[in-house]
């Protein structure tokens, strides 16, 4: 996903909206609760050093205090801003669209004049094209074949 986003900036896709979906991507998720590990941990071994230990050097220690729990409470409401995201995607999807999106008005009607339904187990994917229901759990090779079964019959 991160490959395409200059791509993607460049032809003209909102700022908000690219953001929002690299701040919730899985992957990003992980570097950032990843990376705060690694500095609490660093902070650990920085408490732990002689340098700090000294009787002159309270301040330092409390500015590396503060700076721990500041990462640590920021890791913490990131975490919570994800899951909420989440699970209220997960739980009302098309509340959890008009709340986070960053659509402008012309891209939601272009959005919406590209879909197609063609029955109730259908499902529009957007772009013109409609996929059955429950076909993202299905082997692509699978639906593949399945498509060229079509074609032939």
């Amino acid at each position: 996903m991160h490959r395409n986003l200059w791509k993607r900036a460049q032809e003209g896709k909102p700022l908000g909206t690219l953001a929002s979906e690299v701040a919730f991507d899985a992957n990003t998720v992980e570097a950032v609760l990843l990376f705060s590990c690694i500095l609490v941990c660093l902070a650990g071994i920085i408490f732990e050093s002689e340098y700090l230990q000294r009787p002159g050097f309270q301040a330092q220690r409390d500015s590396a205090a503060i700076l721990t729990m500041v990462i640590v409470i920021t890791s913490l409401v990131y975490l919570a801003i994800v899951l909420f995201y989440e699970f209220s995607n997960a739980l009302c999807p098309s509340v959890a669209q008009s709340t986070f999106s960053c659509e402008t008005a012309d891209e939601k009607a272009k959005r919406e004049k590209s879909m197609r339904f063609t029955g109730d187990n259908a499902k529009s994917t957007g772009k013109g094209e409609d996929v059955e229901a429950g076909a993202a759990q299905t082997n692509p090779i699978f639906l593949k074949k399945q498509r060229q079964a079509k074609l032939k019959a």
